[in-house]
Order: structure tokens, then C-alpha cells, then sequence
């Protein structure tokens, strides 16, 4: 899972440093494919462990690659003549490893670096893991392997986190904001996975176009450059056990809605609105898409709306219930549109900025919330 979950990542790198015209695949040609217009493939086989090397010269992983590419050379899926052949990995590799000398292989030195090969695999017997793959590579297509070696690259890094660093690189080449970066990350991040998993639910080959890319990005900068209020929340909403704890712990916003009888699941929901009103509140600030006077004026403007629309409940409904009218406020306070400085803020916005005004008790929802709420945890 954890080599699976590195090739998304792995995946939108190549895509962003691939020419116009080129297609990055997943689980095509390799873990991650780049089909270049002029007919070159990039075949790039990932390997990653969170503890230590996995492409040592005695592991299963570094052998079962070549292997791999050996018989899709022969299915005549890959060339070893034209296409390039690298091997990823998330660990430092030592200078004297075979995988190491294979990245530093020419056309000058493949028989030296076969007779290195086959003197360190020299002990392998048909009794070993590595006999299937040693018969098979230097017995019986040493000659492919041979092809494959000047044509290897080997490509390391020492931290897990190292390939979205890369992105990050790349994105600062596009004169990216610092400041969006973080976000664009994300967002392509996410575009690119969804993207790979329709793909494979429409029983489609998971491939994916530089041009479909650089479509999307073009999108996530015309938000950034029109100032759009964009929603940072999406991908730091706590995930469902931190909402539930939330709610547990009964903050004034969940006080409230249980005095107009709100079910647990209705509760969870709000309590994930206000997270979304509360992260997107600070990172507009923070990124000076609005300042604290335009979310004053927002915050004004939901109270002075909520106010009427209680008046007008209280002459209106007078046979409902107390709860019943707590609930209707809420409904018509939620269903609210309203701009932030001229903006339309995402969807949720509206419905958390009401739950941050309650748990702040600026507003209720109960007829009598104030009342309700100084006397504790006690009944209606």
C-alpha cells in the first residue's frame, strides 16, 4: 500500500516536467509510464519501504524490476533500444551496490558490469528466492539485459517526503505564489487521483494528459489571480473520529443545537461547518484575500439577518414549539446567501459561520438560548 500510494505523487511530477504532448500512466508500462510525443517511453518502477533499502543486491524487489521490464521488452510493450528504464526509491542506495553501478553502466562498460553482476550473484543456487530471476535475466536474456543497462537510471531520495518537495520546485517555476503553493499542491494532488480512479472504475487505461493538467492548473490560478475565496478547508477538515470528539466535548455551538433536539448526526455535520467556516476564515485573512473588517461586515450582516428572520418566526409561528422555531431559524439562517467583500465564499460557509457566531454567542437558536444555556446542562 505504501509503494502504491507513491505513485500518485510520483505520477504528477513526471506529468509536470513532461513536454506538451506527452501522457503519464499508472500501472502501464510500469508503476508510473511517460509516453513522450516522439514515441519514448519512460518506464518508471517504484519502490519504497518506511524503514529501510529494498533494492540491496539480494532483494526481491531490485531483480523482480529488471525481470519486469525484461518480459515486457519481449511482449514487445516497451523497447529496449529507444525507452528509458528508472527505478525510484525512497532510501539512500550505497556506492558499492550493483544497483548503483548499474546507474553509472554505459555502452563501454556493460561487460564489466556483467562480470561484477554475476560474480555477486556467483552463490545463488536453485535452492534461493533470486534463482527464478538470476536464470532468467543472465541465463536466458542477458542480452536484453544488457540493452536495458545504459539506458537505467537509478533515482534516490533520503525523505519520505521528498517528492512532493519536487513538486513544489516545479510549481515555483510556474511563478506560483509561495503562498499558494501549499494549496495547489493539494488541489492537483487530489484532481490527479480522482482522475486515475474514474479512469479505472470506467474500465479505461489510467493515463492521463499533460493537457488535462495544465487545464486544471489553469483553473486553480484564475481562482487565485480573480481572488476568488477558495476552500483551504477541504483538505484539513479533522477526519470523522476528531469530529466526534469535538462534539463530545460540547462546545457552546453543539449546546445549542441540542436544545432544539438535533440529532448526532445533524450535530457532526454542523460541528464539520464550523471547522470549514474556521479554517477558511483564518487562511482568507492570512493570505489577504479579505481582511478582518470585510469578515465583520459578513458576520454583521448574518446576525442582522438572523434577528429578522427571528422576529418574523416569533409573529408568524406562535402555535410551533420552541424547538420547532429554533429549527426553522436555523434552516432560513442557513439557506442565507451573502457575499465576503464582493465574493462568494464555498459551499458550507454560510451554514459554519452561523455555528461560529453560536459557539461565540452572538446569536441562538432557541427562543430562550441565553436562558437555556446559564443554567448549564439542565432540561427545557
Amino acid at each position: 500500500m505504501f509503494g502504491y500510494s507513491l505513485q500518485f505523487p510520483r505520477a504528477l511530477l513526471r506529468l509536470l516536467q513532461a513536454d506538451i504532448g506527452s501522457n503519464v500512466g499508472i500501472e502501464i508500462c510500469g508503476d508510473v509510464a511517460v509516453f513522450f510525443p516522439e514515441g519514448i517511453i519512460l518506464s518508471e518502477e517504484d519502490k519504497s519501504s518506511q524503514k529501510e533499502n529494498v533494492v540491496t543486491n539480494m532483494s526481491t524487489n531490485l531483480w523482480k524490476t529488471f525481470y519486469n521490464w525484461i518480459g515486457a521488452i519481449k511482449e514487445g510493450e516497451l523497447d529496449a533500444q529507444r525507452d528509458r528504464f528508472v527505478l525510484y526509491t525512497n532510501h539512500s542506495v550505497t556506492e558499492n551496490s550493483l544497483v548503483k553501478i548499474f546507474d553509472k553502466t554505459t555502452e563501454a562498460t556493460i561487460d564489466k558490469t556483467i562480470a561484477i553482476t554475476c560474480e555477486t550473484l556467483k552463490d545463488i543456487n536453485e535452492n534461493h528466492i533470486l534463482f527464478s530471476y538470476k536464470s532468467f535475466i543472465l541465463d536466458r536474456n542477458i542480452d536484453i539485459f544488457k540493452r536495458i543497462l545504459p539506458r537505467f537510471e537509478l533515482v534516490e531520495n533520503h525523505k519520505a517526503d521528498a517528492v512532493y518537495s519536487e513538486i513544489k520546485i516545479e510549481l515555483e517555476k510556474m511563478a506560483i505564489n509561495q503562498k499558494e503553493i501549499e494549496w495547489v499542491l493539494e488541489s492537483l494532488t487530489g484532481l490527479m487521483q480522482t482522475r486515475i480512479m474514474e479512469l479505472i472504475a470506467n474500465n479505461q487505461p489510467a493515463i492521463v494528459s499533460k493537457k488535462y493538467m495544465l487545464n486544471k492548473l489553469r483553473l486553480l490560478l484564475r481562482k487565485i489571480h480573480t481572488q476568488e475565496l477558495i476552500n483551504f478547508a477541504v483538505s484539513k477538515i479533522p477526519p470523522m473520529n476528531k469530529l466526534v470528539e469535538k462534539a463530545n466535548q460540547r462546545p457552546v455551538f453543539v449546546q445549542q443545537l441540542e436544545k432544539i433536539q438535533f440529532d448526532d448526526a445533524e450535530i457532526i455535520e454542523a460541528v464539520s461547518d464550523y471547522y470549514c467556516a474556521d479554517i477558511n476564515r483564518l487562511e482568507w485573512i492570512e493570505r489577504e484575500l479579505v481582511d478582518a473588517s470585510d469578515m465583520e461586515d459578513f458576520e454583521g450582516k448574518l446576525c442582522s439577518f438572523h434577528e429578522n428572520k427571528k422576529k418574523q418566526i416569533e409573529l408568524t409561528q406562535r402555535a410551533m414549539t420552541e424547538e420547532d422555531k429554533g429549527k426553522l431559524l436555523l434552516n432560513e439562517c442557513q439557506s442565507r446567501q451573502e457575499t465576503i467583500a464582493g465574493k462568494w465564499p464555498p459551499n458550507r460557509t454560510i451554514q459554519g459561520s452561523y455555528h461560529v457566531l453560536a459557539d461565540e454567542k452572538r446569536l441562538g437558536w432557541h427562543p430562550r438560548w441565553e436562558q437555556l444555556l446559564n443554567k448549564g446542562t439542565e432540561g427545557v
